[in-house]
């Protein structure tokens, strides 16, 4: 029988002739069988004939053999066609079926293009008068019409500037630092929103969120940047521990493991000015110096947390002044400070220090 998964016609024609001659030797070994079995019985054919079947499948018996070992050497080739032949199938299939999806893709946006083009054709002509309306227009009335759009550029970046420095005061009183590069421009306009619709609670639960987005991936991008500090990359199995167990929600084991992280990034800011005097912390130190030097609303904001709330010297025998003051947490003078967003103000108080330091470090 010829095998179905030949690699080439040369190698099928070949299998055609052993099979060819296999079978007249079968035929020469049917008529042998029939020669003995009438000899038993008494009705044998006569020499002649007996003698040319003889003679037959003695001449044809080493070619049937050689054929016969020349389709075992081609077998393996056989088989090694078919596996080829799968083997390409296996590899191709996903390209070949990528390149499908690309093409179905590239038709259904060809589609959804199309009508973009006839509403650009249609604005073509509108856009032709403009440009023949401007070009009959004075040079003294263009003057007039561009520093109008100025004007109106000039007034949005003050609106900007205006909702900016609102929402940084919004951050401040809920102790938000740390969030000017985190903040774009829909997202301030949301947070105020959120502060004067939904409450101080909302504006918790949105900056939250926001580092819980995409598998917590702002909050793994800012903690890889902490491993350039040296003293964290030191103290790198108690960052991860406490990163850990924020994610996790255990928020009453990540405060009080990163707490002193910043007081000690705090030291060694505050440490490479000479004449400061010694004391165990320096948080309201560091940021009293950036202050100085950044007159920014983010750096007021930074300086206003620090000070007034994470900071804030109090009597332990009076009233702490919120949930997420340093002193009060690591005295155990308040309970109600575990919280995702307390151990996140955390978090975001050590990133800036580790900004801060790296930036102190980096100056000449």
């Amino acid at each position: 029988m010829i095998p179905k998964n030949l690699p080439s016609d040369a190698l099928r024609k070949q299998f055609g002739e052993i099979e060819r001659h296999r079978r007249t030797f079968e035929h020469l070994e049917q008529a042998q069988r029939e020669f003995e079995r009438r000899r038993r019985i008494g009705a044998l054919p006569s020499a002649r004939m007996m003698n040319e079947i003889q003679e037959s499948v003695r001449l044809m018996a080493p070619q049937l053999k050689a054929l016969d070992e020349f389709r075992q050497q081609l077998h393996p080739l056989s088989n090694a066609g078919r596996l080829l032949a799968e083997t390409l199938k296996k590899t191709f299939e996903p390209q070949l079926k990528v390149l499908e999806e690309w093409r179905m893709v590239q038709a259904d946006f060809a589609r959804q293009v199309q009508p973009l083009k006839e509403s650009l054709a249609q604005l073509a002509g509108p856009f032709t008068q403009f440009k023949e309306l401007f070009r009959g227009l004075p040079n003294e009335n263009l003057t007039e019409l561009f520093k109008g759009f100025s004007g109106v550029i000039d007034e949005f970046n003050k609106h900007l500037d205006a909702q900016e420095k609102r929402a940084f005061r919004v951050l401040a009183k809920r102790g938000w630092i740390g969030l000017e590069e985190c903040l774009t421009s829909e997202a301030i306009f949301r947070l105020l929103i959120l502060d004067k619709s939904s409450g101080k609670d909302a504006v918790d639960r949105f900056v939250c969120k926001m580092f819980r987005r995409d598998r917590r991936k702002l909050m793994t991008k800012m903690v890889r940047t902490w491993w350039a500090v040296p003293y964290l990359k030191q103290r790198r199995k108690i960052v991860r521990d406490a990163v850990k167990a924020h994610k996790e929600g255990r928020h009453a084991l990540s405060i009080p493991a990163l707490l002193p992280l910043a007081d000690g990034l705090a030291v060694r800011i505050v440490g490479r000015v000479p004449g400061n005097k010694r004391k165990a912390i320096y948080a309201k130190d560091a940021v009293e110096q950036y202050h100085s030097t950044e007159r920014e609303v983010w750096s007021e904001c930074v300086l206003r947390v620090v000070t007034s709330l994470m900071y804030r010297d109090y009597d332990f025998s009076k009233k702490p002044p919120s949930t997420m003051n340093r002193h009060a947490i690591m005295h155990g003078e308040v309970i109600g400070y575990p919280t995702e967003a307390n151990s996140l103000r955390v978090i975001l108080l050590i990133d800036f220090f580790a900004r801060l330091l790296r930036e102190r470090t980096s100056q000449p």
